[in-house]
């Protein structure tokens, strides 16, 4: 193992089942479109029916199948918050909320200045967007 081994490697293809990449896809238009209370459901059905490690490669990153449902559900609120002219949280920002987005982005940057590294950045992204935008896609 090298010096940097948290992070990196990893598939350099993509790896993803057809049956997999349907369901994730279905999920995706399901996420985007299912009323606000049915939302949810995909995002739970594809991250506990699918095999870890599978993952659609592209540009570099790791798009894994719940990662593509959360990106699906960013859209949806990012949607929802340029259409509407109400909050999109009905009772704002609570407390719970902002120590959740800074204990992910201080996790980041600590992860991030310990290593020094790109690779560290990437993985960091990654990660920001799966705890950050899961968390939005299940609050919202």
């Amino acid at each position: 193992m090298g010096p940097n081994s948290q992070f990196g490697g990893g598939a350099i293809a993509s790896n993803m089942h057809p049956i997999v990449l349907t369901l994730t896809l279905l999920a995706s238009v399901g996420v985007l479109f299912l009323p606000k209370r049915k939302a949810l459901g995909p995002l739970l059905v594809v991250a506990f029916l699918t095999p870890f490690g599978q993952q659609l490669f592209l540009g570099g990153f790791h798009f894994f199948a719940v990662r593509i449902v959360i990106l699906a559900g960013l859209i949806r609120v990012t949607r929802t918050k340029l259409t509407s002219k109400k909050s999109l949280f009905s009772q704002g920002l609570q407390p719970l909320d902002k120590m959740i987005f800074a204990l992910a982005i201080l996790h980041a940057a600590t992860f991030i200045l310990r290593l020094r590294d790109i690779g560290a950045v990437t993985y960091q992204l990654a990660l920001l967007v799966d705890t950050c935008g899961g968390y939005l896609h299940c609050r919202y």
